[in-house]
C-alpha cells in the first residue's frame, strides 16, 4: 500500500507530499518508521523510538513521544519514501537506530534545528 503524507513531524526524512510505501509487517524494531492509526480520522507516520511493550513512536521533528502503540493501530512499516519521483533512503537505512536513540532522548529535534540554521547561514 502506498499513500501520500502531510505534516512536518518527520521532516526532513519524510516531508509533506512524499509518497510512502507500507509493508504490512507485524515486526516493529527500534528505528523503523511506521504508519499507525491515532484515532478514527488520524494517521501518523512516525519512528519507533523504544521497543518496549508497548513500543513508543515519535516524529523526528516532534517535541514529545506519542502514546504507546496499541493493538490494532499498526498499519505497516515504511519500506520506501518517494519525493518528486525519486526514491529517498535517508532515515530508513542503518542510521535509523541512531535517529531513534537521539529522538528518544530529545536530542534529534535540536540537532535538526541547528542543522537547518547552519544551512541557511551558508546560503545567505
Amino acid at each position: 500500500m502506498s499513500l501520500r503524507v502531510g505534516g512536518a513531524s518527520m521532516a526532513p526524512f519524510v516531508r509533506t507530499g512524499d509518497v510512502v510505501t507500507l509493508r504490512p509487517d507485524g515486526r516493529v524494531r527500534v528505528g523503523d518508521v511506521i504508519a499507525r492509526l491515532a484515532g478514527p480520522d488520524r494517521l501518523l507516520v512516525h519512528r519507533v523510538v523504544s521497543g518496549g511493550d508497548p513500543p513508543l513512536t515519535r516524529g523526528d521533528s516532534a517535541t514529545e513521544a506519542d502514546p504507546g502503540l496499541a493493538s490494532g493501530e499498526l498499519l505497516g512499516r515504511v519500506s520506501d519514501v518517494e519525493r518528486a519521483g525519486r526514491r529517498i533512503r535517508a532515515g530508513l537505512g542503518p542510521e535509523r537506530r541512531l535517529l531513534a536513540w537521539l529522538s528518544r532522548r530529545g536530542w534529534l529535534r535540536p540537532l535538526l534545528v541547528a542543522a537547518r540554521r547552519a544551512v541557511r547561514g551558508r546560503a545567505a
